[in-house]
């Protein structure tokens, strides 16, 4: 699986370079627009609706994203419809021991018990990493003389589970869990950018559970942070 990622973010990165033969960041002439080919995310990662008791540590949980986009534009005028791929990995740091699980007839879920509060825990990230494929209608307005314009995006976006994994480390002990249980395959939610020349602030809210029906709660992600583009 690494293995089919790296060649989704090689062809990424190739997509958007062999699209331009000129700057990574050209200057956009006045009144002109920039295509955003190549979108890259940072973001802070949060859990709506996550069961009472857990805590959630958000300066470390973060989340990265790459993305290739191709835009439809409406005619002359600031409107247009983009759609892309992309890879995004979400880490959601908290003092949940994923080691513990319950299980009810055939089913084991994770009984969401928390680690001791005298306990040293130094990285404790319920990793998650997803093929997605977004869409976005866009206004774009003309380039000033800067070459830069304001940007206002939303859409939706649409993702498949291809890893996940937990990494644990305290003073004396680290492991990692790889194929975590009852993820729902699928995801899919709202999304939307807004913001000045290469750099937007966005935001992802999930319309789908994180896991399985009855197998984790009702806990919905959400990622915010900052959209830098390219080409």
């Amino acid at each position: 699986m690494r293995k089919i990622l790296a060649i989704v973010v090689l062809c990424l990165l190739t997509s958007g370079l062999k699209a331009q033969k000129q700057a990574i960041v050209p200057k956009i002439p006045k009144g002109g627009k920039s295509d955003e080919k190549l979108v890259f995310t940072v973001a802070l990662e949060k859990w709506m609706d996550a069961p009472s008791g857990p805590e959630f540590d958000l300066g470390k949980s973060r989340g990265v994203g790459i993305y290739s986009f191709k835009t439809i534009q409406f005619g002359d005028g600031p409107m247009g419809l983009r759609i892309g791929y992309g890879v995004t990995n979400h880490a959601v740091n908290s003092n949940i021991n994923w080691s513990k699980t319950d299980t009810i007839g055939s089913v084991t879920s994770y009984s969401f018990e928390t680690y001791p509060s005298d306990l040293k825990v130094k990285k404790n990230k319920f990793n998650t990493t997803y093929l997605d494929i977004p869409l976005e209608l866009r206004f774009q307005s003309k380039a000033n003389e800067k070459g830069k314009s304001f940007v206002v995006a939303a859409g939706f976006k649409a993702g498949y589970l291809v890893s996940s994994r937990v990494k644990y480390k305290d003073e004396d002990n680290k492991y990692k869990e790889y194929n975590l249980k009852n993820l729902n395959k699928l995801r899919y939610g709202l999304t939307g950018r807004i913001g000045y020349g290469h750099m937007t602030f966005f935001g992802y809210y999930a319309l789908s559970n994180l896991f399985s029906k009855g197998n984790g709660g009702e806990i919905i992600p959400v990622s915010g942070g900052l959209a830098f583009s390219f080409l």
